[in-house]
């Protein structure tokens, strides 16, 4: 008798994110599933966290790297900003 395989991961929902830096135009890119967000600027620094949905229909999420760094995130229709542990406001959007 033969089995086939079942897969496990059907419904995932894709978003590609470029997001600049206010200041001095770096821009970090990345993309989200269905519940969490992983970016990656560049100089290989990843950020990673997961997103949740507010009631008033507003997606936050907290995003840590590898050195210990934090960042925090809004989205709303579409366009996201994000504010690091040192103060600088980054802005962009959702593909």
């Amino acid at each position: 008798m033969l089995y086939q395989r079942r897969r496990r991961y059907t419904s995932a929902h894709i978003a590609y994110l470029h997001v600049e830096q206010e200041r001095n135009q770096t821009r970090i890119t990345g993309g989200a599933t269905d519940g969490f967000l992983r970016l990656c600027d560049g100089d290989g620094n990843v950020w990673s966290g997961p997103i949740e949905k507010g009631p008033d229909g507003q997606y936050r999420c907290r995003l840590r790297d590898a050195f210990g760094g934090s960042m925090t995130g809004t989205a709303e229709s579409g366009s996201w900003t994000f504010r690091d542990d040192q103060g600088n406001i980054w802005k962009g959007f959702a593909s």
